[in-house]
């Protein structure tokens, strides 16, 4: 069943036009769209986001037409940036029990388990009560997906997932990702690392100058290029 579903999105720029742009992401699917520098992948989530407003087309979300307010939509949704912000002069736990109020979630004790739980899991409890403005670039970027993850949401965002992670965590947030598609939930991902998306996703889209150049899962992809890895396809796909 389809959870989200673009259609018909053009956004234009002064040298670049994305679109027009179907796009349905699935209950339980975990979606790739991978492409080129300048592709129109970042701004494709940014839209869904509600960061930029197409000059064309919907955003069809659990059925219902999404307006250009997006404040009932974004609580289902969670987002990864490439470049986390974490407020500098809060601790990592501070920001993950501000974000928890933003998203108006209840209850004090469960806040403070999911916040102990994704510590564990990233590793984090050496350094989470430490001011954000001491953090590497790895440490925010943790932050910056446990944010995302704090609420539960149904669709998960990320824009290159993988960076500034060391190798434990990449490993641990895979494996997440996964448990996460497992219960229903979907994940969209934009990413430059063909070897991840071949790994955990189950289709990809290829952007190409602002098009959906080609769809499908990265085995039929491999198929029908005659590759032995999705990077190959890829470069046989695109030129």
């Amino acid at each position: 069943m389809t959870l989200l579903r673009l259609s018909g999105i053009i956004k234009k720029f002064e040298n670049f036009t994305l679109g027009p742009l179907d796009l349905n992401i699935k209950e339980g699917e975990i979606y790739g769209l991978i492409g080129p520098n300048g592709s129109g992948k970042t701004t494709t989530l940014k839209i869904i986001m509600g960061l930029l407003i197409p000059d064309q087309g919907e955003i069809v979300f659990k059925g219902k037409r999404i307006k250009e307010r997006f404040e009932d939509y974004k609580k289902f949704i969670g987002f990864i940036p490439d470049s986390p912000f974490v407020y500098p002069y809060l601790s990592g736990y501070e920001h993950l029990l501000y974000v928890a109020k933003l998203y108006k979630m209840d209850g004090e004790k469960e806040i403070k388990n999911k916040i102990n739980f994704y510590s564990e899991l990233f590793g984090m409890n050496s350094w989470i009560d430490t001011q954000s403005r001491f953090y590497s670039h790895g440490m925010r970027q943790k932050i910056s997906i446990v944010s995302a993850l704090l609420h539960d949401p149904l669709l998960l965002i990320i824009d290159e997932p993988l960076v500034a992670l060391d190798p434990v965590s990449v490993y641990r947030f895979k494996k997440h990702l996964k448990e996460r598609k497992e219960k229903g939930k979907s994940i969209l991902l934009a990413t430059h690392s063909l070897s991840f998306a071949e790994e955990i996703c189950d289709r990809v889209g290829i952007l190409f100058n602002g098009k959906l150049f080609k769809e499908d899962n990265p085995e039929k992809l491999k198929k029908y290029t005659d590759s032995d890895s999705l990077e190959e396809a890829f470069i046989k796909i695109v030129g």
